[in-house]
């Protein structure tokens, strides 16, 4: 299908900006990448949309019209390159691809990351470890100006989990906002629902952290 009659199948959307427009001739559908998620989008006629699945599956009609994969699955027969969502909504497919998980990241670090680094088979914590550190300027790596700089530090603050150690470190030297993030990213500090609750009084906080015994924090 050529890409004028594809845009006839999201031109009625507003299309988010950061979204990239992948679409590739011999692809069935025009898709769109962002965050690691490449979004197939069908034809907004049912019509059409049957005719398609009787012409390409067959069996009975499951209707769709926003698709959602892994990018970096793309061609590649994979027990990941499964679909992850499928929906009629299109704001439900908004709101799913704008919180990226850890292999949408590594997908898209993959694409945008200018040194070539084998993050599939790192562990969860060892990669979420080295995109703080790449930010945090920790590195030997240098980013560009094109570099999702924004978008990775969203992620590392919904996915880094200090040690005990680490955030003794982190929040004895840092500024009392800060310390107050951090105490809502370390799920595993005891106050954390509290924190995230908003019940818990900052004023007595800080104070509690440097009193962290050195035999409680962990290597």
């Amino acid at each position: 299908m050529n890409k004028a009659k594809w845009e006839d199948y999201y031109k009625h959307l507003d299309i988010p900006k950061d979204w990239e427009n992948i679409s590739y001739g011999n692809d069935e559908f025009p898709s769109f990448d962002y965050n690691g998620f490449t979004i197939w989008i069908n034809s907004p006629n049912k019509e059409e949309r049957e005719d398609w699945h009787r012409g390409s599956c067959g069996g009975v009609f499951k209707d769709w019209i926003f698709s959602v994969f892994y990018t970096k699955y793309y061609g590649v027969e994979n027990a990941k390159a499964k679909e992850l969502l499928s929906s009629m909504d299109f704001d439900e497919v908004v709101e799913f691809v704008s919180k990226p998980n850890i292999e949408s990241m590594k997908g898209m670090m993959d694409y945008e990351f200018n040194y070539h680094l084998d993050f599939e088979n790192w562990d969860d914590k060892e990669f979420v470890d080295f995109l703080k550190d790449l930010l945090d300027g920790k590195t030997e790596y240098f980013l560009n100006d094109k570099f999702p700089k924004e978008t990775v530090e969203s992620f590392i603050g919904e996915h880094w989990v200090p040690t005990k150690k680490e955030l003794k470190e982190f929040c004895v030297t840092s500024t009392e906002t800060i310390r107050k993030e951090v105490y809502v990213m370390a799920k595993n500090w005891e106050h954390a629902e509290e924190i995230a609750s908003g019940d818990v009084d900052w004023e007595i906080l800080p104070s509690e952290v440097a009193d962290i015994n050195a035999e409680e924090v962990e290597s």
